[in-house]
């Protein structure tokens, strides 16, 4: 019950077109780890690109309100960019989710991603 693992099981699903699996993976890890900045933006991205805006507007919701300070990207984009410094959830979510659209993201870094998730359980 790893939420990065589950993260990367979620992309392998989306990266596959295997969209209901994606979309229940990605739930399930931001219900494990609320406060993994990562899972929302993926999450997110991913409703972006096959959701319905009330579904994309409804993980928006509830990001706000999990209010997340975790994970590699979205550290990265909180502490990383000078103009991001006081942005809020929603405009951390919008900049995580724009990095982590699947087509930015290779296979190789999806396995190598996997591969280090099944390592730290």
């Amino acid at each position: 019950n790893d939420a990065h693992a589950i993260l990367a099981v979620s992309r392998l699903f989306w990266r596959d077109r295997k969209e209901e699996k994606a979309r229940s993976w990605c739930n399930r890890a931001v219900t494990l780890d609320p406060d993994l900045g990562d899972a929302w933006g993926n999450y997110y991205a991913f409703e972006l690109q096959h959701g319905t805006p009330e579904q994309q507007e409804e993980v928006l919701r509830r990001c706000v309100a999990a209010d997340p300070h975790h994970g590699d990207e979205w550290t990265r984009v909180a502490k990383d960019d000078q103009s991001s410094l006081g942005w809020s959830a929603e405009q951390l979510l919008q900049k995580v989710a724009e990095n982590m659209a699947l087509g930015r993201w290779t296979g190789e870094a999806l396995d190598k991603m996997a591969a280090s998730s099944s390592g730290a359980s």
